[in-house]
């Protein structure tokens, strides 16, 4: 997380684009929000990510977290991080339970789903209400079992206008947030094939590469990249 308040990262970055800053124009909350959406999306950044203990009932099979929820209330959830870990509650170490597509498992005829230890699920958004995900186990629970779930959440999309010019945005550089709304600024003052567009852009996507490798998680087995130091 930055230092700088919204109302300060919109006020430089449109500033940053040669634009006048007009503190009435909401535009600029709105690409803020937007581009804080797309890479919360984009990248599996530690800020957005959060892990709860939920309690799976013996004799059923649905976990529902997010939005209206009991758990993870009032949190936008984009997408549950598999493997969850199951606890035993008995001193074994946490079994682990897989990623199933939906599609794959017997949704419509919960009757005829066995009884056991769950080992895979999936899950589903439900877009009736929004942030709000069901994860559907491939067995009914047969006893109590205590569920961690890991997931992705969006925190841009519970900022509201009355709140956001003293809210400190989540993204951890207050210089790329700029950047982001001078790029819109520009976009839209200048046209998007201006030379100031473009190099305001490309600056961008460099300055959100570099941000990956500072802040980001870094999966070395599919990106090469290692940030630890060693000594030669």
């Amino acid at each position: 997380m930055g230092v700088l308040t919204a109302e300060e990262i919109i006020r430089e970055g449109v500033q940053l684009a040669g634009v006048t800053y007009d503190p009435t124009d909401e535009r600029p909350f709105k690409w803020l929000k937007d581009w804080l959406r797309s890479v919360t999306l984009g990248w599996p950044w530690i800020e957005c990510e959060g892990q709860l203990l939920v309690p799976l009932l013996g004799a059923t099979r649905v976990i529902t977290l997010g939005g209206t929820a009991s758990y993870a209330t009032g949190r936008y959830i984009h997408r549950v991080l598999f493997p969850l870990l199951l606890d035993y509650g008995s001193g074994f170490e946490p079994g682990k339970v897989n990623q199933q597509a939906i599609g794959d498992m017997n949704v419509a005829l919960t009757a005829r789903v066995p009884t056991g230890t769950p080992d895979k699920a999936g899950y589903v958004r439900d877009y009736g209400v929004p942030g709000r995900v069901s994860i559907l186990f491939n067995k009914l629970a047969k006893t109590n079992y205590d569920i961690q779930v890991m997931y992705q959440w969006d925190p841009a999309a519970e900022y509201v206008f009355a709140s956001i010019n003293t809210t400190v945005p989540w993204y951890p550089n207050d210089n790329t947030m700029k950047q982001a709304v001078a790029h819109k600024a520009a976009y839209y003052n200048d046209g998007p094939d201006a030379a100031t567009t473009g190099t305001i852009g490309s600056d961008l996507a460099t300055m959100l590469r570099d941000d990956k490798l500072k802040f980001g998680v870094i999966d070395q087995f599919t990106t090469h990249v290692n940030r630890q130091w060693k000594p030669r």
